[in-house]
């Protein structure tokens, strides 16, 4: 029998830009590379790389993409979906993205399926960017807490925290925020392109 001793490593937070230099990095990323569109697609609503990798045309439903639970942390077992309010900077970004798009992906890998889960992760790798996807949901999350004063829940919900981990209450508390939201998500996104 083998004991094991506590786990001394401790879990290193995601690397992030801090989100006054997002903006400088969004300018940069091209109008033409499934892989940056993606990249833009991830910064704008803060989500997680899943939901972006496996983004279907059919989950679009005018100004707001409807993620699916499979897609969704910790709702792959529920039937709870994620609504993310779109803006104009998102809208313009998907008609871009179409012209790639194959098999109803609109980020999709060579062979026509969802993007490779580390195509976005290797590019800021390959381009020195002290970034990985995940952090750029830490840079949204912050830029709500220091520049917009946001209530704590509803800065959790815009990166798709909902639930509190009581079963209690999340029983019974089964909103998403969303017109909380969506007037956020537009100020983010005018933040990042320099419309604001």
């Amino acid at each position: 029998m083998v004991i094991l001793g506590d786990n001394k490593k401790r879990s290193a937070p995601h690397q992030a830009l801090h989100w006054k230099d997002v903006p400088a990095f969004y300018a940069t990323l091209s109008d033409d590379d499934p892989t940056q569109l993606a990249l833009r697609m991830l910064i704008l609503p803060g989500v997680r790389s899943d939901s972006i990798n496996n983004m279907r045309l059919g989950q679009l439903m005018s100004s707001v993409w409807i993620i699916p639970p499979l897609h969704v942390k910790s709702r792959a077992d529920s039937d709870f979906v994620f609504d993310v309010p779109l803006s104009k900077e998102h809208l313009h970004v998907i008609e871009l993205a179409k012209k790639h798009s194959r098999n109803g992906y609109l980020f999709p890998n060579s062979t026509g399926g969802p993007l490779n889960k580390m195509a976005m992760r290797n590019f800021l790798v390959d381009n020195n960017i002290p970034a990985r996807p995940h952090g750029f949901r830490s840079s949204l999350r912050t830029w709500l807490m220091d520049e917009i004063h946001c209530e704590e829940e509803i800065a959790e919900a815009c990166i798709g925290h909902v639930r509190t981990g009581d079963e209690a209450v999340d029983a019974y508390k089964r909103s998403t925020y969303l017109p909380k939201r969506t007037p956020l998500m537009k100020e983010w996104a005018n933040f990042i392109t320099g419309n604001s």
